[in-house]
């Protein structure tokens, strides 16, 4: 079996023995077929599969010998005849056909430059054709008849080449590469196969703008999709990539596309062809208009979309067409043209390093390097997720059903045909039967009859439940666009809704299911800033909290309040199955955690409490402190028993600020002053001063008891120096007391610079014998 490499791995393709991929010399069809007629090894001509892009054929197979010696027969006898200039085996990955080209996809070394690159293909039969802005180039072989899996391999074992691999094309069944038809493993109905879908109520006019088929769209509620867009307004500038086979962009629903790339010939008109509908349904989920009084409303409405096709139907329309480098470029065009989310309802190809690099880079380098987000279709064969949904670090969507139950062919929904793929690289799930979405204006696309309307009611598979995934990204991008990609992706995951009857393992994951069910409004809660309105803070961070792990989970503020809390209060909404097994802090700027709940209330279900200093100690202790408002507070809650589980729904900080004091002063006296006879390190005294604000005058006063002042050295550390007041005069006088003025050095070196924060007196005594004691110092301080 011939096999190549990917991210270091052995792919291996299995010989396909019902056809033979042939390229014909020009002649007329009646020529082929009188020499596929003559040849005892192949069969019908009628039933051949073209794919006249590459002027390929795939010629069936004669009925016998069984298995893979029915492909070499093929292939040895129509390489003998004269009209054939090319013909080779057909492999196969589950029901998806490959056919290699001659073409090699490979990526050399930086250190090497483009001659060096040149005479390393021409060493190995190829020229080159296309050189990418990533240092990536495609080449062909110049020998009709070489082994382009050989090739690779010879490069790949090259010092010089990162990566090389042949370029393949993909034929995937209509019926597979989409959603669910009955009688089909997998994929979305065709429009010329299977049963027909349900017929869309002709859109009329609603009042008040609604979307007439509104009522239709079940997974909005599900997802919580309008009261996320309630809350966080979706924003144009957020755009969600639908890589597939081509969006109908004159369809009235779909004004949100802005803009279109045809990765297949590498041009910007995208619109599909014949009846590819696929495309179509899948932005009317993402972004069709809202509340504009025809057809429905997409899940981020008012976000913006790019339609970038990847592949097509042959021109029979049973088969739909693509090859890695159509989908690589189509990534990289995404990205670098400005895409936010890239949305991929389909997968199960080939494994490439050419598209394994291409969402890498869009990873790392999308939104300025925040990175684009990449959300993928687990697949629909119920079986385990495979390229590309088995990458690291994309988002991979698996389905549910009306019953927030995983699909499956035994599921409650009645569509046995299909089950969505499972396994540990599922992230999150989304309803994936009966969705209603756009179609193709007119009589193509899934609707064609006349009075359907331009919509659909039952598309299906994980290609729908992919677009809602990519579509609650985006919402959760217009609530913070500052996000990395990484960040995005947690917070769909933390904040899924554990649905399915299903058992869920101690990571919070099933393996149909991911994290749970994709919640829109948690999400953008949760991604939301927290928005200071004087000192208070809303927090919805809907975050798991894991059993019995004293680490627990923390969700933060930042607090830019200058002065010091004079009241505080702490609202905790959590969920969970036994309170007693909690225990629930508060993580000021300055100093120790604060003890809010310990493990009380026994069986009791939920912690719904109100804390203040009035009904919580530790709080009025830490009050009385005069803490600084500024910086980041946390709450952190931990679960410190077995069994019982649950989430931080909600929190809420609410501060009381003092303005700011223009002078203020502190008095220290050390619980134990006595200064360690000679010794470098010596003593070391703190203040705490929350005085916002530049230092305009400061004076610092010392008491120190000691035998002989000629050992002391006395040093006040701030705001990162240190500024020696005493350094070992004196002689023997007794004793040191003294204060010291910013008029003059040392202390005048601080004069502007920050006032709060952390004082630090070190009394070191540098000689044996004598010894003292610091009896107190004081610090006063005004700011301008």
């Amino acid at each position: 079996m011939p096999k190549y490499l990917v991210d270091g791995k052995p792919i291996q393709l299995e010989v396909d023995p019902d056809y033979v991929a042939v390229e014909f010399k020009p002649a007329q069809r009646s020529v082929m077929a009188r020499a596929v007629a003559s040849d005892g090894e192949v069969g019908d001509f009628r039933d051949r599969i073209d794919v006249p892009e590459f002027a390929l054929t795939l010629v069936p197979t004669a009925v016998s010998p069984a298995g893979a010696v029915r492909s070499d027969n093929a292939v040895r006898s129509m390489r003998s005849s004269a009209a054939v200039s090319r013909a080779s085996p057909v492999f196969r990955r589950g029901t998806t056909r490959i056919i290699p080209t001659r073409r090699v996809a490979l990526a050399f070394s930086p250190a090497v430059d483009e001659a060096q690159q040149a005479e390393l293909l021409a060493a190995h039969g190829l020229k080159l054709l296309t050189r990418s802005a990533y240092g990536e180039v495609s080449a062909e072989l110049t020998d009709t008849d070489a082994d382009v899996f050989e090739v690779a391999e010879k490069l790949t074992a090259l010092a010089q080449v990162e990566f090389a691999e042949p370029d393949l094309i993909t034929i995937t069944p209509r019926d597979q590469a989409r959603g669910p038809t009955p009688g089909a493993n997998g994929g979305m109905v065709s429009p010329l196969t299977g049963q027909p879908h349900a017929a869309a109520a002709e859109p009329h006019a609603a009042a008040a703008g609604r979307d007439p088929l509104l009522g239709q769209q079940y997974y909005l509620e599900r997802l919580q999709a309008i009261a996320a867009t309630a809350e966080v307004a979706p924003r144009p500038d957020i755009v969600v990539a639908i890589l597939d086979e081509g969006v109908d962009t004159t369809h009235p629903d779909l004004g949100g596309v802005t803009r279109g790339y045809d990765g297949t010939d590498d041009d910007e008109f995208q619109e599909p062809k014949g009846n590819d509908a696929h495309g179509t349904a899948c932005a009317g989920i993402v972004g069709a208009t809202a509340n504009n009084a025809i057809g429905i409303r997409g899940v981020a409405a008012g976000c913006s979309m790019f339609a970038v096709r990847i592949a097509h139907s042959d021109n029979t329309g049973k088969n739909w067409v693509t090859t890695n480098e159509w989908i690589a470029r189509s990534i990289n065009w995404s990205w670098a043209n400005g895409a936010d989310v890239l949305s991929n309802s389909w997968g199960g190809g080939s494994p490439s390093n050419q598209i394994s690099r291409a969402f890498d880079r869009a990873r790392a380098q999308g939104r300025g390097g925040l990175g684009s987000v990449i959300v993928i279709a687990a697949g629909n064969d119920d079986s385990p997720v495979d390229f590309p949904g088995n990458l690291s670090n994309v988002l991979t969507v698996a389905a549910s059903n009306q019953d927030d139950q995983p699909k499956t062919k035994t599921s409650s929904d009645g569509e046995t045909w299909w089950g969505s793929n499972h396994g540990p690289e599922v992230d999150v799930a989304a309803p994936g039967v009966r969705i209603a979405t756009t179609d193709i204006s007119g009589e193509r696309g899934y609707n064609r009859s006349t009075n359907a309307g331009d919509y659909v009611l039952d598309f299906n598979g994980t290609s729908s439940a992919c677009p809602q995934a990519a579509a609650v990204c985006a919402l959760v991008l217009s609530a913070n666009p500052t996000l990395s990609e990484a960040e995005v992706r947690t917070i769909l995951r933390e904040t899924a809704d554990k649905v399915g009857s299903v058992t869920y393992d101690a990571n919070g994951h099933h393996e149909r299911m991911g994290q749970g069910r994709v919640n829109a409004l948690q999400a953008v809660r949760r991604a939301r800033p927290a928005v200071e309105t004087g000192s208070e803070f809303d927090r919805f961070p809907n975050l798991a909290i894991p059993d019995a792990n004293a680490s627990g989970i923390s969700d933060g503020v930042e607090s830019s309040a200058r002065g010091v809390v004079t009241a505080v209060e702490v609202q905790v909404d959590i969920e969970h199955s036994y309170r007693g097994d909690l225990r629930v802090s508060l993580l000021p700027p300055d100093g120790a955690a604060i003890l809010l709940h310990n493990r009380e209330g026994g069986g009791a279900k939920d912690l719904k409490e109100l804390y203040t200093p009035a009904n919580s100690p530790a709080l009025a202790s830490w009050l009385r402190t005069q803490a600084r408002a500024a910086g980041s507070w946390r709450l952190h809650v931990a679960d410190l028993a077995n069994r019982d589980l649950g989430r931080l729904k909600h929190w809420r900080l609410k501060l009381d600020v003092a303005a700011p004091a223009k002078e203020a002063s502190v008095v220290v006296v050390p619980s134990n002053g006595s200064i360690p006879d000679n010794s470098s390190v010596g003593l070391e005294s703190h203040a705490e001063l929350a005085l916002a604000g530049s230092i305009a005058e400061l004076s610092v006063a010392v008491e120190i008891t000691h035998t002989w002042r000629g050992d002391l050295e006395v040093s006040l550390i701030h705001g990162g120096q240190t500024l020696r007041l005493h350094e070992r005069s004196g002689g023997s006088a007794h004793n040191l007391f003294q204060t010291y003025s910013s008029a003059e050095l040392p202390l005048s070196a601080l004069l502007g610079k920050e006032a709060s924060g952390t004082w630090t007196l070190r009394v070191a005594d540098r000689a044996a014998r004598d010894t003292g004691k610091l009896a107190r110092w004081s610090l006063q301080v005004k700011v301008a």
